[in-house]
């Protein structure tokens, strides 16, 4: 009984390894491993036909190639928008920010009639102090002493960012330092290649003031947008650590090649 026993054993043990081999070759031989993959030492290739460690297979028409290649050409030259943190941003000397009647006293005045954030009808005040460009506003329905003030402008090269960023500087050299910031032009059209993330710049709380609003003001035949006297923006975006709040960017607006302002601005207010 034994004999019989241990005779079926054995043949049991050979089938097994025979299904096995077969087994294995005809997943090596499968038409469709039109791939070549690298687990540890080991490569699996369908033009070797062959399972083994520490030697390279023949290379396929795709073995030097990336998921990159795959992909648009206009995606390739796309990035993401350059995200600067608060402390990279911060201005010195620091920037003061005045009360309306202490700026009005002291600084040199514009005033247009025009459009202010939320659409309504008011006054823009645009005052200048030590290279700061002030942008205050009131509402018609406002008394003088509630005027606000909405923003400002770096317009002197004696303030300069943490991040190395100044007025004066050439566009060139501040692509140099940050390749992903975007470029645009104030319809939001890109002027090199495509920024993704990109939200645009947003005028909103800048001066602006329609054909016929002023009577004393010289529109030339065509509206006022404050940011009509420079040729295009530069723009990167600023991490606040918070999903809380409006987004806010940095916007760098050149003129004739050169950095002539600098400002910030919330991209989806108003």
């Amino acid at each position: 009984m034994k004999k019989y026993y241990k005779c079926f054993l054995h043949i049991f043990i050979i089938t097994v390894i025979v299904n096995s081999s077969l087994f294995l070759t005809a997943c090596v031989n499968n038409d469709n491993l039109q791939f070549n993959s690298k687990v540890g030492d080991f490569t699996l290739s369908s033009s070797s036909n062959t399972l083994s460690q520490g030697t390279e297979s023949e290379p396929s028409e795709y073995a030097n190639t990336t998921a990159t290649d795959f992909v648009d050409s206009d995606e390739k030259e796309s990035a993401g928008i350059h995200v600067f943190g608060v402390e990279e941003v911060s201005v010195e000397p620091q920037v003061t920010e005045y009360d309306f009647e202490y700026a009005y006293n002291t600084g040199t005045v514009q005033e247009i009639y025009g459009m202010l954030p939320g659409a309504s009808e008011g006054t823009w005040y645009t005052i200048v102090i030590d290279g700061i460009e002030y942008y205050y506003g009131k509402y018609d329905f406002q008394e003088s002493k509630d005027t606000g003030l909405y923003g400002y402008s770096i317009i002197s090269s004696r303030y300069v960012l943490s991040n190395g960023l100044a007025v004066g500087m050439t566009e060139e050299d501040v692509r140099n330092l940050y390749p992903n910031m975007a470029v645009v032009d104030f319809e939001g059209s890109d002027i090199y290649r495509k920024i993704t993330g990109n939200l645009g710049w947003n005028g909103g709380s800048y001066p602006r003031s329609y054909i016929g609003m002023d009577d004393e003001w010289e529109y030339n035949g065509k509206d006022y947008y404050w940011e009509n006297q420079f040729d295009y923006v530069m723009l990167g975006d600023i991490d606040l650590g918070t999903m809380d709040t409006l987004p806010v960017y940095i916007g760098l607006f050149i003129k004739d090649d050169m950095v002539a302002a600098i400002t910030f601005f919330y991209p989806t207010a108003n």
